[in-house]
C-alpha cells in the first residue's frame, strides 16, 4: 500500500505533467527480459556476480547499480536480485489493478502470526495479491529469472521488498 502511495505522492510533487506508478507485470517483465526474452536481465548465462542474491552472501540489499554487469542491455540495473519488486498486477487474475483492496482477514491472521492459515489464504484465488518480481538477496539464482513470479501480501513489511517507479 505505501508503494501506491508513494507513486501518487511523487506525481503530485514533481509536477512535470508525468504519471508515476508501480509498473505492471508484463512492463516489467518486458524490461528485464527485453525483445529477445533473455532469461536473466542481463542475459541467459547466470552469473553470480551480476547481482546480489544468495550465492554472494551479502545477506542485506545493496546500493542499486552497483553490480553493473548485471544491468540489462537498455542499461536498468537490479532487476534480477536485490529486492523483491511490487507491481500493479493481480497474481491470480493476471489483471492490472489501480491498487490492492485492503484484506482485513488475511491482515488479522498476519497481525496474529497464524503462518499456516496466513498462507493459506494467500493461495485462495479470488484474493487481490500483488505479483512480486526479480529475486532477492536472501534467495538464489532460480528467483533471479526473469519469468520468476512470487506473492506477498501488500501489507507485508519485509527486508527483501522494494519497488521501481515507472513513468508515463
Amino acid at each position: 500500500y505505501e508503494a501506491c502511495a508513494f507513486t501518487q505522492w511523487l506525481t503530485a510533487e514533481m509536477g512535470d505533467f508525468k504519471v508515476y506508478r508501480l509498473p505492471n507485470e508484463k512492463e516489467w517483465q518486458a524490461a528485464a527480459a527485453g525483445i529477445s526474452g533473455r532469461e536473466y536481465p542481463w542475459g541467459d548465462q547466470w552469473d553470480k556476480n551480476n547481482c546480489n542474491s544468495d550465492e554472494n552472501k551479502l545477506e542485506k540489499t545493496s546500493p542499486v547499480g552497483i553490480f553493473r554487469k548485471g544491468d540489462t542491455p537498455e542499461g536498468v540495473s537490479d532487476l534480477g536480485g536485490n529486492v523483491w519488486e511490487w507491481t500493479l498486477s493481480d497474481y491470480h487474475s493476471k489483471k492490472v489493478l489501480e491498487d490492492f483492496t485492503f484484506d482485513e482477514a488475511v491482515q488479522r491472521l498476519f497481525d496474529e502470526k497464524k503462518w499456516e492459515e496466513y498462507f493459506s489464504k494467500l493461495h485462495e484465488k479470488f484474493r487481490q495479491l500483488p505479483v512480486l518480481r526479480g529475486g532477492s538477496w536472501y534467495i538464489g539464482a532460480l528467483y533471479c529469472l526473469c519469468a520468476c513470479r512470487f506473492i506477498n501480501h501488500p501489507s507485508s513489511r519485509s527486508y527483501s521488498v522494494g519497488f521501481r517507479c515507472a513513468r508515463i
